[in-house]
C-alpha cells in the first residue's frame, strides 16, 4: 500500500508539472501571437498611411474615385482584422507541416500507400468544392462590407452635422435616408446568408465524410488479410489509431488551404 501510494504521488506530481509547463507554453504561444498582431498591424497601417497622406492622394482616393469606397475602413477595420486572424493562424501553420508529415507517415506504416493517397486525394476533392462554393460569396461580402461603411458613415454625418439638422429640423430627412442604408445593408446581409449555406453544407459534409472515410481505409487491409494475426482488441486499438492519424492530418491539411 506504501509502495503504491508512493507511485500515485510521484505520478501526480510528475502530471502537475507536466500540465504546468504545458499551460505556461500555451499562455507563451498566446502572447507571441499578441506581439506579432501588434507588430504587423503598426508596420501595414503605417506603409498605408504612408501612401494615403503622399501628396493629395487622401483627397483623390475619398472625392475623385468613385470606385474605392471608404478607404478609412479599409486602413483601420480591413488591416486591424486581418492582422489578427494571421496572428492567430501563424502558430498553427508553423506547426501543421510537422504534425501533417508525422500523421502521413504514420497512416502509411498503417495502411500502406491507399492511407496517405486518400487523404491527400480527399484534401483536393473538399478543397476544390469548397473553392466553387465559395465563389459567389466573395462578391456579397465584398458588397457588405461597402454598405457597413457607408452607414456607419452615415451615423458619422449626423454626429458631426447634428447641430445643422436640428436647425434645419431634418430629423425625419435623415431618419428616412439612414433607414434606406440600413435596409441595403440587411438585404446584402440576407443575400450574403443564403448563399452561405450552401457552402456550409459543403464544409460540413466533407468534415463528416472524413471520420467515415477513415474506416473504409483500414477495412481494405484488414478484408484483404493483412491483419489476420491480431486479436480484436488489438485490431480495434490499430481502427482508433487510424481514424486519428487520418482526421487530424486531414484537419490540419483544410487549416492551410
Amino acid at each position: 500500500m506504501d509502495k503504491s501510494n508512493t507511485y500515485l504521488f510521484h505520478y501526480f506530481y510528475v502530471t502537475s508539472l507536466f500540465f504546468v509547463f504545458l499551460f505556461q507554453l500555451k499562455s507563451l504561444d498566446q502572447y507571441i501571437c499578441n506581439l506579432m498582431y501588434v507588430s504587423w498591424r503598426t508596420t501595414l497601417t503605417e506603409s498605408l498611411h504612408s501612401a494615403y497622406f503622399q501628396g493629395r492622394v487622401y483627397y483623390i482616393l475619398n472625392v475623385l474615385r468613385e470606385d474605392i469606397d471608404n478607404p478609412d475602413q479599409r486602413i483601420s477595420q480591413d488591416v486591424e482584422r486581418l492582422c489578427k486572424q494571421m496572428s492567430t493562424m501563424a502558430s498553427r501553420l508553423i506547426v501543421s507541416p510537422f504534425t501533417i508529415s508525422y500523421y502521413t507517415y504514420q497512416c502509411f506504416q498503417s495502411t500502406g500507400w491507399i492511407g496517405p493517397v486518400s487523404i491527400f486525394g480527399y484534401f483536393v476533392v473538399g478543397t476544390i468544392a469548397n473553392k466553387i462554393l465559395m465563389g459567389p460569396i466573395v462578391s456579397t461580402l465584398f458588397e457588405q462590407e461597402k454598405l457597413e461603411g457607408d452607414f456607419r458613415f452615415k451615423h458619422m454625418q449626423i454626429r458631426v452635422n447634428a447641430e445643422s439638422v436640428a436647425f434645419y429640423r431634418a430629423g425625419k430627412v435623415e431618419h428616412m435616408r439612414t433607414d434606406r442604408r440600413l435596409q441595403a445593408l440587411l438585404q446584402t446581409q440576407k443575400n450574403l446568408i443564403n448563399k452561405e449555406l450552401w457552402l456550409y453544407i459543403g464544409v460540413n459534409t466533407f468534415d463528416y465524410l472524413g471520420g467515415f472515410l477513415s474506416y473504409i481505409i483500414i477495412a481494405i487491409p484488414i478484408f484483404t488479410g493483412i491483419y489476420d494475426g491480431l486479436s480484436p482488441g488489438e485490431l480495434s486499438a490499430l481502427i482508433s489509431k487510424v481514424g486519428l492519424f487520418f482526421l487530424t492530418a486531414h484537419g490540419d491539411l483544410f487549416l492551410i488551404s
